[in-house]
């Protein structure tokens, strides 16, 4: 919602799921639409690195 935005939730909130998925000793990663690019710039000033392409397919 647009009345929530650029006030740091997100970053507060996948900063506290990186340390609890940390504490488990578990890599922390994300999948995140092309197009979303507010989590891809909010992910990658947290230091996540672009990997792969993954394509999702649907059956009828």
């Amino acid at each position: 919602m647009p009345e929530h935005r650029r006030k740091g939730y997100g970053l507060d909130l996948t900063v506290d799921m990186i340390n609890k998925i940390g504490a488990l000793e578990i890599i922390p990663f994300t999948y995140i639409e092309p197009e979303n690019e507010k989590s891809i710039n909010l992910v990658t000033k947290l230091g996540f690195k672009k990997q792969k392409r993954i394509s999702w397919f649907e059956v009828d």
